[in-house]
């Protein structure tokens, strides 16, 4: 069965006077699964085991594991197109009680559980694999908060139009990109550093500190920008500033580009 097993945890007989059924114990050492998002498993290394714990007892699971690059390699494939995906797919299924363990068959994968009790069908999806700490992101520098408003769909902030300027970065977190922290966690912040992506890359760079929230990332960074010398003349060649805004996927970027 490859590196993918699945073991059944039965109902065991209690050695007692009266004879009592007890479930076996999911431990303390699993995860619950929830379809709300997709959930990160710790950061882990292929043949390292997992128990996962469903909201209710299923008659069948099946797990799906494929594989998946790091999150900053999928980002600059996804700017430069045209490099293929590499999918490869571990199946298995098994009637259980309440947990299923998992042992993880790549170093990066994505997990995908499907429980189906009677009628009802649930999917989970989870992300196997090493800590991460960069990625790439577009930054929207904005003056006034009107600028932005709140997408129901997302649950996340966005922008009520393209901006005329914005930047990508690449940035470095302090914590795994895939986890979520609590609000006020240190490895929420990251490190940025900042190119013009609306023109001439070293027209404007700078360096910056981003923060992640549950519905927005914003950074604050401070950027040196070339002058326009027939305003300012040739004596000042580049001026700083401090610039403050949102982050976005770097898939953002693609799109405002592709609206030129």
């Amino acid at each position: 069965m490859n590196r993918l097993k699945v073991y059944v945890l039965f109902l065991l007989l209690a050695p007692s006077a009266v004879y009592a059924e007890e479930k076996v114990d999911c431990g303390d050492e699993y995860t619950s699964l929830s379809n709300e998002e997709v959930q990160r498993l710790p950061a882990s290394e292929v043949g390292q085991v997992f128990l996962l714990k469903f909201p209710s007892v299923p008659n069948t699971v099946t797990l799906k594991e494929s594989k998946r690059k790091s999150r900053i390699y999928g980002q600059v494939a996804e700017v430069f197109k045209g490099i293929a995906e590499n999918k490869s797919a571990l199946d298995d299924s098994a009637h259980l009680e309440e947990c299923v363990m998992y042992e993880q068959g790549l170093k990066r994968a994505t997990l995908e559980v499907t429980a189906e009790t009677g009628k009802k069908k649930e999917t989970y999806s989870l992300v196997v694999g090493p800590a991460e700490y960069l990625f790439l992101s577009a930054d929207m520098p904005i003056s006034n908060v009107k600028q932005l408003k709140y997408d129901a769909k997302t649950n996340t902030v966005i922008e009520k139009e393209k901006p005329a300027l914005f930047y990508v970065s690449l940035n470095g977190k302090f914590g795994d990109i895939y986890t979520n922290y609590k609000a006020f966690d240190y490895r929420n912040l990251s490190m940025k550093l900042l190119f013009n992506a609306s023109g001439q890359p070293s027209a404007s760079i700078g360096i910056g500190l981003g923060y992640h929230f549950k519905y927005a990332e914003v950074f604050v960074a401070r950027v040196t920008t070339a002058n326009d010398e027939s305003a300012y003349g040739s004596n000042v060649s580049r001026s700083l500033s401090n610039i403050w805004g949102v982050s976005f996927d770097i898939g953002k970027a693609a799109s405002w580009l592709g609206g030129n």
